[in-house]
Formats: C-alpha cells, structure tokens, sequence
C-alpha cells in the first residue's frame, strides 16, 4: 500500500478555520466581541496563534478593529445587508433559471435534493449550525449547477458580505421551516425546467428572507424596500 503523506496544519490555521466556521453557523453572530485572551481560553491554545488567526479574519473583512482597539465580528450595516440581499436575489435568480435549462441537472442536483429529503416536519428543531450547511448546500448546488462562470466570480467577490448577512439570519431568524419549503419549490422547478418561474421564486425567496432578517435586527427595512421592490414588480 503507498504511503500517505498528511499534512498537519499549523495550530493559526487550525484556529482560523474553527472561528471562521462559527461566524458562518451563527455561532460567533455580527457583532460579537472578539479577543484573542476569550479564543485562546475558549479553544485551550496559546494567545500567539490565537491572535495570528484572528489578525487574518480582521484581513478578510469577517471581524473589525474598533478605535478603542476592540474587535468584534463585523455587523454589516442596513443598507449593506440591501444591497447584498439585492444582488443575491438578482444573481442566484438568474443561477436558477440557467440551472433549469442544464439537460443534467437532476443528475448534478441529487446530493442537494437528499439533503432537502433527510428534513423532516422538525425543520424547525434543527440546530442554527445544521440548517446552515443545508442551507449553503443548496444555493451553492444550484449555483454550480447554473454553469455560468462569470456569475460564480460575481457572488464569490460578496463572499465575505454573504457569510455576514447569512450569520445575522441563523442568530436573529428561526423560520427554517418557511425557507425549506421555498427550496423544496425552487428545486422542484429547476428539476422539472420550468426556468422562467425558477428564476422568479428564487429572487422572491431570497428578497423576502432579507426583509425578515434586517427587520429583525434592525426592527426596520426601509432600506431593504429602496433596494428591492423594484425586483419584484415584473
């Protein structure tokens, strides 16, 4: 048998990618404050490659540095989280109705569609975290499965905004039941090539999923209505 040569990574990289994660589950939600004393404690590392794990996030956008030298998770604006909910709608609507016209889509979709089946009637009972992965599994299936190459590059450029607004929804908003439903509707016209209602329910399910979340974090969406009425008029 050939050997095989694992790779260890270094301890930062190790501590990068946990906190990473819990940002993206909602575990560590915008806002949160952030130190490299609490992470070093909390994982039972040394503050060195603690502080090295979260200079790198601070780099990628995911946490911020105050003027007081506090950190804590970054907490996208009402106008930000608009107009990335905005663009999302507008990009991952396309995404769906291009997946519809894929001729091996259901073939390309079928890990997608076992997740959605394994939830069952206690949507609502799954974990923050757990709704999360079935939830990005899903958007980034039918994304994929669009084929469309320059609309990869555009929704990966908001990566980072994505992963902020999706974390402020697992930590403010529980509906996961109404959101299961609308995949379950979406990926069911995407299988059957119904393109141009693809495209539709997909924009409504990600306009109406933003209006909840910035509603409920910032009791309003007055700027939500600005950025995305003018989506669903058509």
């Amino acid at each position: 048998m050939p050997t095989v040569s694992l790779i260890r990574l270094p301890l930062y990289e190790q501590i990068y990618r946990v906190l990473k994660s819990q940002i993206a589950a909602g575990e560590l939600p915008p806002g949160s404050p952030i130190s490299d004393y609490e992470v070093a404690t909390r994982l039972s590392v040394s503050r060195t490659p603690a502080r090295e794990a979260i200079k790198r996030l601070v780099q990628e956008g995911l946490i911020q540095v105050h003027p007081n030298r506090r950190l804590s998770v970054v907490q996208p604006t009402a106008r930000e989280m608009a107009e990335t909910y905005a663009m999302r709608a507008a990009l991952e609507g396309l995404a769906a109705g291009m997946a519809a016209q894929n001729p091996m889509r259901r073939h390309l979709l079928a890990d997608a569609q076992a997740a959605l089946d394994e939830v069952t009637s206690d949507v609502n009972q799954m974990t923050p975290s757990r709704w999360g992965q079935v939830n990005s599994l899903f958007h980034d299936a039918i994304i994929r499965v669009a084929g469309c190459e320059p609309l990869e590059r555009m929704l990966d450029s908001m990566r980072i905004k994505i992963t902020l607004c999706r974390a402020s929804a697992l930590s403010k908003v529980r509906q996961f039941e109404l959101a299961w439903d609308e995949h379950r509707e979406i990926l069911g016209l995407v299988l059957d090539g119904k393109a141009t209602d693809a495209e539709r329910k997909m924009r409504a399910h990600i306009v109406s999923a933003g209006e909840r979340v910035i509603k409920a974090v910032f009791g309003h969406a007055s700027e939500f209505a600005a950025a995305n009425n003018w989506m669903l008029d058509d």
